[in-house]
């Protein structure tokens, strides 16, 4: 049996359920009928990635920035007639952690490539730095671009402070034109705040890597809006109406989000 990043390294948590298009479902001891996905958050330090998480599994948005090395999720989906493990590894951003991402990567089945709509540099560093990091790892693994934070986009203090900087945030055509370029599955933008298009980003994934390994025999070829129809039937979750809580003001929040790159 081939190991994943989960046997690799040594950390577990196991989350409860929430009402999704894929629903999470209580896990039981049952015999997975759709198999086990590994999903690998990818991105920057500080850009969000773990907060996607939480928020999607929990359906509650961490008020605490707190740095992460290595944490893994695990939740079962139901996907049709089909139960799904679904696990999530959530890596850290920084230079010291990249071991992690070398032991990850190579035994899993979509990446999350993340960065923060509000944080053009996150940006750069995803199509650059953590694009190359991933296909190095695995050049066939299906990979999906989100942009987070995009609830940021109308927030005066963030605007203004960009503004200083002589930066604008990154709009939704420049991320699905680069995510063309870098033939990525598609693009997402999602807010982890709000949960706009959470679930989605997570649905797109579990569908992306059961459809890659159903054409394991053949040639994978996924344009940027193969997935539409999926997420075209899905409901927009209900949007929570909080304030984003800043423990450190002196704290950037920015967020990467990983993503699938075709083949």
């Amino acid at each position: 049996m081939t190991p994943n990043c989960f046997d690799l390294i040594s950390s577990s948590t196991t989350v409860s359920s929430s009402s999704l298009s894929i629903p999470i479902v209580p896990s039981t001891n049952t015999h997975h009928t759709g198999g086990h996905i590994t999903c690998v958050i990818i991105g920057d330090s500080g850009v969000g990635k773990s907060s996607l998480v939480v928020s999607y599994t929990t359906n509650d948005f961490p008020t605490q920035y707190i740095p992460t090395a290595f944490d893994n999720y695990s939740v079962d989906v139901s996907v049709g007639t089909r139960l799904v493990h679904f696990d999530i590894c959530d890596t850290g951003g920084k230079e010291q952690f990249s071991s992690l991402h070398g032991l990850c990567i190579p035994y899993s089945d979509v990446i999350l490539l993340c960065f923060s709509v509000v944080n053009p540099q996150s940006f750069q560093n995803a199509i650059t730095y953590w694009l190359s990091r991933a296909r190095r790892s695995n050049a066939k693994i299906p990979i999906i671009l989100v942009g987070t934070q995009m609830d940021l986009r109308s927030d005066l203090k963030t605007l203004l402070n960009l503004d200083q900087q002589k930066l604008k945030p990154v709009t939704e055509k420049e991320a699905r034109l680069r995510a063309q370029q870098i033939h990525a599955c598609t693009y997402i933008e999602c807010s982890a705040l709000t949960e706009k298009n959470l679930k989605i980003v997570f649905d797109t994934a579990v569908m992306t890597a059961l459809e890659f390994r159903d054409n394991t025999n053949t040639t994978l070829s996924l344009s940027p809006t193969s997935i539409v129809p999926l997420i075209e039937q899905q409901n927009q979750t209900n949007t929570k109406q909080r304030t984003r809580h800043r423990t450190h003001s002196t704290k950037t929040w920015r967020k990467l989000v990983s993503g699938c790159i075709g083949v």
